[in-house]
């Protein structure tokens, strides 16, 4: 039985999780992940000794053909650390884990991410709930797009090929929807002078901290991300669910026009996994997405799907890491 290990490191959790490998590479998972929070580890070699012990089946870090992490942060080759505040001093010591378990030429590190775009080789993309009818053309680009801490976008290309981008850090742009071009101007405004943010990106708006940010602007009350995503669930803040759908639809299209043309759109990430109905059976999202005249046929041709399996990234970090067995 040949073992690979995924890893997902986010600003709160590490989740870790054992598979086993086909001889297609095709990926599936021995059991449950394991589950550890950052706050109850002194550092990352302590949350993977910890996952050591728990992984079922009798699954071993020292044992595994190969391992991939895909971690939240910036990776640091030469010092073969994460950074992140939300980490132990700021940093995930990665070459701990290397030296403890002789993972050298064996742990692949990436983007949490990356994992997003790889779970599309998997059973995650025939599981996803389709948010907007289309042909899904096999031959053309697919590409992911998450909101959560912030915004992740990347793409598959036809010959598999994974794309990592950092569209999310784009400046926030125009064309608007209708609706929001009555008062864009007003929440720009905002971002600047309450939030101090004079050149938006889409991650300020289409994230976690974005629906604090549109809550704030249309309640007058600065909230959590999980206290604005509770109000939502009971339809206490319909500007918000409409300002984010139509939001996530312009940034979806913009990323269209950019692998053109794509055969599907899959939407992943925290928020909308917490938060499915922000797209699913949205009139606003559906409308937003294809409201632009350029190319409208293509553009309705393209199939909207989202990933709702909590554990995909997962999933994509252990096909990254089965790719790599011979």
């Amino acid at each position: 039985m040949r073992v690979v290990i995924a890893g997902d490191l986010g600003g709160t959790n590490g989740r870790w999780q054992a598979y086993t490998a086909a001889d297609d590479l095709s990926v599936r998972p021995l059991g449950p992940p394991v589950e550890v929070a950052v706050a109850d580890v002194g550092s990352l070699l302590a949350m993977v000794l910890l996952a050591d012990q728990q992984l079922p089946n009798g699954a071993k870090f020292l044992d595994a053909e190969a391992v991939c992490l895909g971690a939240a942060g910036v990776w640091n080759q030469a010092t073969r650390q994460v950074a992140l505040p939300h980490y132990w001093d700021g940093a995930a010591d990665v070459g701990a884990v290397i030296q403890q378990f002789d993972l050298e030429g064996r742990l692949i590190v990436q983007n949490d991410f990356v994992g997003e775009v790889y779970a599309l080789r998997t059973e995650v993309a025939d599981t996803a709930q389709t948010v907007i009818e289309g042909r899904s053309e096999p031959d053309r680009w697919s590409v992911v797009i998450g909101p959560g801490t912030g915004l992740g976008q990347g793409a598959l290309s036809p010959d598999g090929e994974v794309v990592r981008s950092e569209g999310g850090n784009a400046p926030l742009g125009a064309p608007w929807s209708d609706w929001l071009r009555t008062f864009v101007r007003e929440l720009l405004v905002c971002l600047d002078e309450v939030h101090g943010i004079t050149s938006p990106r889409w991650e300020d708006l289409v994230s976690g901290s974005g629906l604090s940010r549109l809550y704030e602007f249309f309640y007058r009350e600065r909230i959590s991300p999980a206290e604005v995503s509770e109000k939502l669930k009971r339809d206490e803040a319909p500007a918000v669910a409409r300002a984010f759908a139509e939001l996530l639809a312009l940034k979806c299209r913009e990323v269209c026009y950019t692998y053109w043309p794509p055969g599907a759109v899959y939407l992943s990430g925290g928020v909308l996994k917490k938060n499915p109905f922000l797209v699913l059976g949205s009139d606003h999202f559906a409308q937003a997405f294809r409201a632009f005249p350029v190319a409208r046929d293509s553009l309705e041709a393209v199939s909207v799907r989202l990933i709702t399996d909590p554990t995909s990234g997962l999933h994509g970090c252990a096909a990254r890491a089965a790719s790599t067995l011979r």
